[in-house]
């Protein structure tokens, strides 16, 4: 049987790292949870999972080719500081150097076949994988995909770090297109249909005692974070309720054209897109493009959860031209039904793209290598908007679509994993590793939305 390793998992998301854990083991697989803090590692132990803390030491000998200063410079991006200064580029990789030995020792003698790392992309993370792949482990990175209730997977990593940004579009176009497959994909998204989620566990809350030790031992480590939240972190395991925008709009019934924002402090915007527009500067650039192809095209303004801070609307609604701010769940309605989309570098773009609809996008987007959309800046879309408003689909969209939602995608909600999504990663990691369970049943599963699986079933 395999031996699964879960690469510093954080509480937040217990829910599909427990679940998956479950499946494994009744299929004989080992599974450890690789934990970076006490907190979190005495959080999984009293869930019953098999932990292993990462020990901190002194480095010597062992730094001579680890990848520290790259691992750094990420973990000071993620911070919001994309210019670090020497100084604190350096305190950045003293602390990462601290992890290398007892990551050195628990490859050597654990000898994983696997190490699943689901949306992290730290220098830690970084650091993991390289020493993964030095001991001959498979890696596998899981995240939230390019449309609702899908995860991406790659054994490089996520969104820009994944595999497939060095494809080129020639490599979709020789492949087969499943146009039944992607007509039902579109209706799953206009319809906001998903798999009903497999039960969640009953989180088993550490005992006061473990909690405080935990917290000591944060403390002795230096992980301050982890320590603050000692006493409630478990709370985090929980479903979060998301906040509504406030002040929705219903879309324009003319045509409009629709822009797609992000949260600032995701970790693909901090990561992935350089010098990125910030909400006003997208909104204002989308206007100006809209209103020089026609003065009489709505703008809709699609926020993301946390809403358009009051700030951004008053700077906007001060500007002439129509403004519409939508409700975020409206958003996949304004993608599929704009005269054309644009973003940073939103994933669930790929939907607009499901659907024909042109999309323009500034950051670097996880399906910016197929040529499918239009990359810009704030300074050249309106000369982009309107040469994207006329210009045909490629011919090898499909194909790309097809290849990208039944080989690159597991049909499984991160936050809500099902039955079947849950065997698809079960599947996968057992081809991975070329180990499956030979007294427990082949593992079955289906890409795509949930209507052909109950076709499937009563049939």
């Amino acid at each position: 049987m395999g031996n699964i390793v879960f690469g510093a998992p954080t509480i937040r998301q217990y829910h599909l790292h427990g679940l998956l854990a479950q499946s494994l083991m009744r299929r004989g697989h080992r599974v450890t949870v690789l934990a970076e803090d006490p907190v979190t590692q005495r959080f999984y132990d009293a869930q019953g999972l098999r932990t292993r803390l990462l020990p901190q030491q002194t480095a010597t000998a062992e730094l001579r080719g680890m990848p520290l200063e790259a691992a750094a410079l990420r973990d000071c991006r993620l911070a919001g500081i994309a210019n670090p200064g020497p100084g604190r580029l350096e305190r950045v990789r003293a602390r990462l150097a601290r992890f290398v030995p007892g990551l050195l020792r628990y490859f050597c003698v654990e000898t994983p076949d696997l190490v699943l790392i689901h949306d992290r992309r730290t220098g830690l993370h970084r650091l993991i994988q390289y020493i993964a792949k030095e001991f001959g482990a498979d890696i596998l990175h899981t995240a939230p995909g390019l449309l609702p209730g899908t995860m991406q997977w790659d054994e490089d990593g996520i969104d820009a770090d994944s595999s497939r940004c060095r494809r080129n579009a020639k490599a979709y176009t020789r492949r087969p297109r499943d146009e039944m497959f992607l007509m039902a994909a579109l209706a799953a998204v206009l319809g906001g249909v998903g798999a009903t989620p497999t039960e969640r566990s009953r989180v088993q809350v550490p005992g006061l005692r473990d909690r405080m030790r935990a917290m000591l031992s944060a403390l002795r480590r230096g992980q301050l974070g982890p320590a603050y939240h000692a006493m409630t972190a478990w709370q985090r395991a929980h479903a979060q309720a998301e906040a509504a925008a406030r002040d929705a709009e219903p879309l324009p019934e003319s045509p409009f054209v629709a822009v797609m924002l992000q949260e600032g402090d995701e970790a693909s915007m901090r990561v992935d897109a350089v010098d990125a527009p910030n909400h006003e500067q997208l909104v204002i650039a989308t206007q100006a493009a809209t209103f020089a192809v026609d003065s009489s095209i709505p703008t809709a303004i699609v926020p993301p959860r946390s809403g358009l801070s009051r700030d951004v609307e008053q700077a906007i609604r001060s500007r002439p031209g129509r403004f519409v701010v939508c409700s975020p769940d409206d958003a996949m309605l304004a993608l599929t039904t704009a005269l054309a989309v644009t973003t940073v570098h939103h994933p669930h773009s790929l939907a607009a793209i499901l659907a024909g609809t042109p999309v323009l996008h500034t950051g670097s987007a996880l399906f910016e290598h197929a040529e499918v959309a239009t990359k810009t800046t704030t300074d050249r879309l309106r000369f982009d908007l309107a040469q994207a408003i006329e210009r045909p689909n490629p011919p090898w969209r499909e194909s790309y679509l097809t290849h990208t939602l039944v080989y690159d995608h597991v049909w499984c909600d991160a936050e809500e994993p099902d039955d079947n999504g849950l065997g698809g990663l079960v599947q996968h990691i057992e081809h991975r590793i070329a180990a499956s369970a030979a007294e427990s049943p082949e593992v079955h599963y289906r890409a795509g939305p949930v209507w052909p699986l109950l076709t499937t079933t009563e049939e």
